[in-house]
């Protein structure tokens, strides 16, 4: 059986790539022996569950500040902990690391996986090198959409041969949390309270929203270092009683069914978990056209609506039509399974299996 590794960041924490890392290992366990090594451990337990069978080893048990002074002593802490273990493949979580694992392991596959956009990494970023290291060294390089793989292999001369677009998988739906529920007064976003996933405009379009439509309420899950932030421009625009902060959950495929439809104001994403989830559990989903993924999830008009960056007016605009027009709101959501088998877990698993081959 084939010894496959995972790195990433701190499994330990609750985030999107935290949450599909734990799914692809779980999913692969029943055919390679998984071991995911965790740069930091911030908690007890990991944040998502992880199958007995699935070896986890921290390296520190304390975060640092500089990263960039401290590369050499990470890559010789990793090299040191990962060269007890045989590994046959080396799957790095997160274009940033590539810079602290590449070149450690002699004769073992070693995979990118990035989890951001190509667009939004500034030059001379941890992320920005990671990306040109791989483009050279990498064996495969696995990205989140067709869009990100046609900007990978321009803008860094990777060899269209080694870069290879594999969806982020879900976890399954039970079919009896997936029907619609036509009478929900609820808005729905979830994600880090930060400033890429957009929730200062997100206030913005609630305003133009509860005007017409004060019964209803917006939910936001999620935490982070704007939160504050957030929870201030709330108060502000008197909405106390429409936009709550619901703060983070590891249960989210059990509430999508409780929403009228699924709300993603980000300034962009890699590939949003939320966005697939939401399309999975046949919620409409209105979100600002971004960078990268959801014009991969969304057919406009169809399951939803794609609105022009970051066009505050024609969002609230499109969501109260919906709030109005219960019928399309339902058509919309039983028009989300139209492409289901791409996002199949099985289909994915089947892709990461092609390239562990």
């Amino acid at each position: 059986m084939k010894n496959i590794a995972f790195f990433i960041n701190d499994i330990y924490s609750c985030g999107g790539t935290e949450k599909v890392v734990s799914l692809i290992a779980n999913a692969l366990s029943k055919w390679y022996n998984i071991t995911i090594f965790s740069l930091y451990k911030s908690a007890e337990e990991p944040a998502f569950k992880i199958n007995s069978n699935v070896r986890i080893i921290p390296i520190f048990d304390h975060k640092f500040k500089n990263y960039r002074l401290l590369l050499p002593f990470f890559r010789w802490k990793i090299a040191k902990e990962i060269k007890k273990y045989v590994i046959d493949s080396f799957i790095v979580a997160g274009m940033k690391y590539v810079p602290f694992t590449y070149g450690l392991l002699k004769n073992v596959q070693y995979i990118a996986w990035d989890h951001n956009n190509t667009f939004s990494s500034a030059v001379c970023t941890r992320t920005w090198f990671g990306r040109v290291i791989s483009s050279k060294y990498a064996d495969k390089i696995v990205v989140l959409t067709d869009k990100d793989r046609q900007e990978n292999i321009k803008r860094f001369k990777t060899n269209p041969s080694k870069i290879i677009r594999i969806y982020n998988p879900i976890e399954f739906i039970k079919e009896d949390n997936s029907n619609y529920d036509i009478s929900s007064k609820m808005l729905l976003s979830s994600g880090r309270i930060c400033h890429q996933k957009g929730f200062d405009m997100l206030v913005e379009v609630a305003s133009l929203v509860f005007k017409k439509h004060p019964d209803w309420k917006w939910h936001i899950y999620g935490d982070g270092a704007d939160k504050e932030k957030i929870q201030n421009l709330i108060d502000n625009a008197s909405l106390n009683n429409n936009v709550i902060l619901m703060g983070k959950t590891n249960k989210m495929n059990e509430l999508y069914k409780e929403y009228a439809m699924f709300i993603m104001t980000s300034r962009y994403e890699g590939f949003a978990m939320v966005n697939i989830e939401a399309h999975y559990a046949k919620l409409p989903i209105v979100s600002f056209d971004c960078n990268c993924g959801p014009d991969e999830i969304i057919q406009d008009g169809i399951n939803g609506y794609l609105i022009d960056c970051f066009n505050i007016d024609k969002m609230a605009e499109k969501i109260n039509y919906l709030i109005e027009h219960e019928e399309i709101r339902k058509q919309m959501s039983d028009n989300t399974m139209m492409d289901k088998e791409k996002l199949q877990p099985e289909t994915i698993i089947n892709e990461w299996k092609e390239i562990l081959r």
